[in-house]
C-alpha cells in the first residue's frame, strides 16, 4: 500500500514537473513572438518614414536620395576623382584664382618692389610652369609662378632671365639680380730674383 502510494505521487510530481515545464515554453514561445512582432512593426515604420520622406522631397523639389547611395557616391568621388582641366581650354571665370583678380586701379600709388629675382627656371614648352626664385626682406627665398602676388604686384609671366610683373594697369620687368662678383684678397707672393753668380 505504501508503495503504491510512493508510486502515485511520483507519477503526480513527475505530471506537474511536465506542466510546469509546458507553461514556461508556452511563456517563453509567446516573448519571442511579440519580439519578432514589434521588430517587424518597427521595420516597416522606417520603410514607410523612408518612403514618407522620399515623397515630402519630391514635393518640394529636392532630389531623393537615400543616405547610404549618397555617401557610396562621395567615396566614390575620392577613389576616382575628376579628371583634372585640360591646360588649353579656357578656364571659366569663375574658376579663376582670386589672387589674379586683382583689381586694377586708374592711377595707383607709385611703389617701387622690394623684392629682387634670383633666377629663372624656364618651360619653352610650357610658359606656365616655368617658376622664378624671389628674394624679399624678412623671408626666405621662394619659388613663385605665374599669377602668384608678391606684396602689390602680381607676377604676369617667367621668362628667361627676367620676370614681368603687374601694379595695376602697368607692366613691369625684372632681370635676374646679377651682384658683382667680390675680390678676395691675394696675399703677395715673393718675386724671385735670379741672380747671376758668374
Amino acid at each position: 500500500m505504501f508503495k503504491v502510494l510512493l508510486y502515485t505521487l511520483s507519477v503526480f510530481a513527475l505530471i506537474s514537473a511536465g506542466g510546469i515545464f509546458a507553461l514556461c515554453g508556452d511563456l517563453w514561445w509567446q516573448e519571442i513572438c511579440e519580439i519578432s512582432n514589434i521588430e517587424h512593426e518597427k521595420a516597416t515604420s522606417i520603410v514607410e518614414d523612408f518612403q514618407q520622406t522620399r515623397i515630402n522631397r519630391i514635393r518640394n523639389g529636392e532630389d531623393a536620395i537615400s543616405p547610404l547611395v549618397k555617401q557610396a557616391k562621395d567615396f566614390a568621388l575620392c577613389l576616382n576623382p575628376p579628371s583634372q582641366p585640360n591646360p588649353k581650354e579656357e578656364i571659366p571665370e569663375s574658376k579663376i584664382s582670386v589672387l589674379t583678380k586683382i583689381p586694377l586701379e586708374r592711377n595707383p600709388p607709385k611703389i617701387t618692389p622690394r623684392f629682387k629675382l634670383l633666377a629663372t627656371s624656364y618651360y619653352r614648352s610650357k610658359p606656365d610652369k616655368s617658376v622664378a626664385l624671389i628674394s624679399e626682406p624678412g623671408r626666405e627665398d621662394r619659388w613663385v609662378k605665374k599669377g602668384e602676388p608678391l606684396g602689390h604686384f602680381v607676377i604676369e609671366r617667367v621668362e628667361h632671365g627676367l620676370i614681368v610683373y603687374r601694379y595695376g594697369n602697368e607692366m613691369h620687368e625684372m632681370a635676374i639680380d646679377k651682384r658683382s662678383p667680390v675680390r678676395i684678397a691675394q696675399a703677395r707672393q715673393p718675386v724671385l730674383e735670379i741672380r747671376d753668380t758668374k
